[in-house]
């Protein structure tokens, strides 16, 4: 939607995204999160927390596996009403 994207696609782009996302990908994306300007230092501490158990978790399996976002249960119930 930022980027100025309708919402149908914008949902379809993000559904696509977590069904494909791997381990290492989704924790440079929080590592990005993570740089936004004048983020609360909980806020912080929280991506930083949540960088370090997607690089565990995925280094478990590898990181360039798909991440558990793949699964449809993450992302299958979104859905679009009215116009897209």
């Amino acid at each position: 939607l930022l980027a100025g994207r309708s919402p149908a696609v914008a949902l379809t782009r993000t559904q696509i995204w977590l069904k494909t996302v791997t381990w290492q990908h989704l924790a440079d994306w929080l590592i990005e999160l993570k740089q936004i300007p004048h983020l609360k230092v909980g806020i912080v501490d929280k991506l930083q927390s949540h960088i370090t158990n997607t690089l565990e978790d995925g280094g478990t399996i590898g990181l360039d596996r798909p991440s558990k976002y793949s699964d449809p249960y993450h992302w299958a119930a979104f859905t679009l009403t009215g116009r897209g």
